[in-house]
């Protein structure tokens, strides 16, 4: 009696198998769609940002693409690799911005702070109102006297809280944007300043070791 042959050929998968791979696959890639809408989605919200702030913008080809064009390019375009550099360029650009809005955010505070108390600070308004006149009772009074001077103050003080007081919100605005605005450019102009820098250092090391291995070439020939 003969002894049968192994058989190597692939066995087919059982049915329930096959359902539950195509069944992830699908997940998977709908995930994916969400991933790239979510991505679409911060990027367009950072380029209103940018734009609000009379700062650039993103890429305007970048905008108008949908989760499943973009899905496309990454998986049957023929620049899927350029396509793969610049989504995850993108990425690490989302990072930053998202870094420098808290650079921005706590410049803003810094400024805004400053600002407001710049409004209060009792010698500038002294020099302010030199000169002057006061009302006392029914008489105006030159506030070049110290005790004269010091009630003028006072009273600028006054009217000065009440208006800040009475400002909307929206009106504090102009109190704090462009220490954010500022804030925000500092970490993205430090950053690059980083990167070139770091891909100076990187450039010098492999030009060093292409004439090191160069070097070792002219020894041994």
């Amino acid at each position: 009696m003969g002894t049968e042959a192994p058989n190597d050929a692939p066995q087919a998968l059982p049915k329930e198998v096959l359902s539950g791979q195509q069944a992830f696959s699908r997940l998977l890639a709908d995930v994916n769609l969400e991933l790239l809408e979510f991505l679409l989605d911060m990027w367009r919200g950072m380029d209103g940002f940018r734009k609000a702030n009379q700062l650039p913008g993103a890429d305007p080809e970048l905008l108008s693409l949908k989760p499943h064009d973009l899905a496309a390019k990454l998986l049957t375009s023929s620049e899927k690799e350029a396509v793969r550099r610049s989504l995850h360029q993108w990425v690490q650009e989302l990072k930053l911005h998202h870094a420098a809005l808290l650079e921005g955010y706590q410049e803003a505070v810094a400024e805004g702070t400053r600002q407001i108390l710049d409004e209060f600070d009792p010698e500038a308004m002294s020099r302010e109102l030199e000169g002057t006149k006061v009302k006392v009772g029914p008489i105006m009074m030159n506030s070049s006297w110290r005790p004269l001077r010091t009630q003028a103050i006072w009273e600028e003080y006054l009217l000065r809280f009440q208006k800040l007081r009475a400002l909307e919100a929206a009106d504090y605005e102009r109190f704090h944007r462009e220490g954010f605005r500022q804030g925000y450019l500092r970490f993205l102009q430090r950053h690059q300043m980083a990167g070139e820098k770091t891909g100076e250092d990187k450039t010098a090391v492999e030009k060093d070791g292409v004439e090191k291995d160069g070097g070792e070439k002219d020894e041994t020939s």
